[in-house]
């Protein structure tokens, strides 16, 4: 079974092996078939499989540093979302307020790359479907403001942020390759994921230098001098449509957009 829409795709595929069974078990009060009208579903099942293009994040073979290849094609990477105590997940989706988040989840993941980047990323267990064309959605204020600040940021004015539905993970983990080394992400990061586009903000601690110009990093354990410019040239070119550095203190902040990749 699936729960299909062009920006995303949930597996709700019952379980089966052997003579085992996990079955889905469904609660719905429904009245009219049309966005205007109230209708409340609740689905609950052992797990749910958030399927995404691999256009915009793939499957990542991390000691080779390359995405994996079967029969010439890239792989999609599936996002599991569970409960940790063996209990069923619960989604549910509301006429007026959309999704609901989920609750006491864990996150299982394949080693992912934003396609074409070879920037690794992890999700992290906070993490939740929205849907902002849903006027009551619950999160509408709080991630139509944070999206639109980081498109702002990013000098983006092509995504309609009133009908913008994905994932949202914060305290995501993100590795940039830069030369020879990975950069890795501290903690306050941030990934809006759906098929055509993912938007993100890294938080790296750095160390300022009288020269307002550099930062030093600590990159496999060694301190790293680098310029701001030079950092966010090697960053944009990477792959991402735009990128932008930031220093906020002792944090070193880098947003980024990247569009699905077109054939």
């Amino acid at each position: 079974m699936y729960i299909k829409k062009k920006l995303f795709a949930l597996n709700l595929t019952p379980c089966k092996t052997g003579r085992k069974y996990s079955e889905i078990y469904t609660s719905s009060k429904v009245f009219g078939d049309d966005r205007n009208e109230a209708f409340d579903v609740t689905i609950q099942l052992p797990n749910i499989q958030i399927e995404l293009s691999e256009k915009i994040i793939r499957r990542w073979n991390s000691a080779a540093k390359k995405p994996i290849i079967n029969n010439g094609l890239y792989l999609s990477s599936p996002i599991l979302i569970k409960s940790p105590k063996n209990k069923d997940v619960r989604l549910s989706l509301s006429g007026e307020r959309g999704f609901s988040r989920f609750a006491n989840t864990e996150i299982c993941m394949n080693d992912t790359e934003i396609s074409n980047t070879n920037v690794e990323i992890k999700l992290s267990n906070r993490v939740f479907l929205f849907d902002l064309s849903y006027k009551g959605d619950s999160n509408k204020s709080y991630l139509s403001s944070r999206i639109k600040d980081y498109l702002d940021k990013l000098k983006v004015s092509n995504v309609d942020i009133n009908n913008f539905s994905g994932i949202y993970s914060d305290d995501s983990k993100i590795s940039i390759p830069i030369e020879n080394y990975n950069i890795e992400s501290n903690e306050n990061n941030t990934l809006i994921i759906n098929n055509n586009l993912i938007i993100g903000k890294m938080q790296i601690r750095c160390q300022r230098t009288e020269n307002n110009e550099e930062i030093v990093l600590l990159v496999n354990g060694k301190e790293n001098k680098y310029n701001i410019g030079t950092l966010s040239e090697k960053v944009f070119k990477l792959g991402f449509e735009k990128a932008k550095i930031e220093i906020d203190g002792n944090n070193l902040l880098i947003y980024f957009i990247k569009f699905a990749q077109r054939k």
